[in-house]
């Protein structure tokens, strides 16, 4: 994208104006999420929109995050001891945006036993082939032109 002459992406001017307001441990997260569905139903072209936006519960001190996904916030950096990740480099030094899928830990942490696999597979399945389908052009579900 161009701004005035410059070259804007615009994840980066999203996270450098609304990052600093997110940092804690001042900062309250919300989260803003529209899913877009296109096809047709009965040979006729149809669209369906679902918005999401939610807020940090002042009260209850749970994050957005938290509500509506189960997990809260947090940088990859502060769940495992590293002094960078790959997905901080990918991004940092690559300018590739790298997608982690997790496990459920099932109460071993992040060495469930070997059972557990084949269930983690089934369950992630889905997002692996959507994150196959996306892996040309990631910016493409944002809008963005690659």
């Amino acid at each position: 994208m161009d701004v005035k002459g410059h070259r804007v992406i615009p994840r980066d001017a999203f996270i450098a104006t609304v990052g600093p307001k997110l940092k804690k441990p001042h900062g309250q997260d919300l989260v803003a999420l529209r899913v877009v569905v296109q096809g047709t139903k009965a040979g006729k072209p149809r669209t369906l929109s679902w918005e999401l936006l939610d807020y940090f519960d002042v009260k209850t001190g749970i994050s957005a995050m938290e509500r509506t996904t189960g997990y809260h916030a947090q940088q990859s950096s502060d769940l495992y001891i590293t002094d960078g990740d790959w997905n901080d480099w990918m991004y940092g030094e690559m300018h590739r945006y790298p997608i982690t899928i997790e496990m459920a830990g099932y109460g071993y942490g992040f060495y469930p036993p070997d059972e557990y696999i084949p269930v983690e597979i089934k369950r992630n399945w889905r997002a692996a082939i959507f994150d196959a389908k996306i892996a040309d052009c990631p910016r493409r579900i944002v809008g963005a032109s690659c």
